[in-house]
């Protein structure tokens, strides 16, 4: 994805394993980014229930990212064998998580 002059701030790396699909984030999380982000991940949701986010390259994650998730959250909750794992969470990003109460809101390996 790109910000409106043109640079790379974020970029998703997908594959499918097993039954989850599982994507690398890769940059910013930026609000102006998130609804993008947001039509990516709700389109997976048609084929699959399963998921798991890397954030181990993810450099920043604004509110609206946050929020995102959160919903993101409670329409895979909605499916029986829905799940939602994010994983490689740590420095600035786990601090955001734990600073805003939203890392005991997922399932976090």
């Amino acid at each position: 994805m790109v910000d409106e002059l043109g640079n790379d701030i974020l970029r998703l790396v997908e594959s499918v394993e097993e039954n989850s699909v599982c994507i690398k984030l890769i940059g910013a999380i930026r609000n102006e980014l998130a609804y993008d982000l947001e039509d990516e991940l709700y389109a997976f949701i048609l084929l699959h229930h399963r998921f798991i986010l890397d954030f181990e390259e993810v450099t920043f994650i604004a509110s609206t990212g946050l929020q995102l998730l959160l919903d993101f959250q409670k329409r895979i909750d909605k499916y029986p064998d829905g799940s939602l794992v994010l994983t490689s969470i740590s420095g600035t990003i786990e601090k955001t998580f734990l600073d805003t109460g939203y890392y005991d809101l997922f399932e976090i390996k």
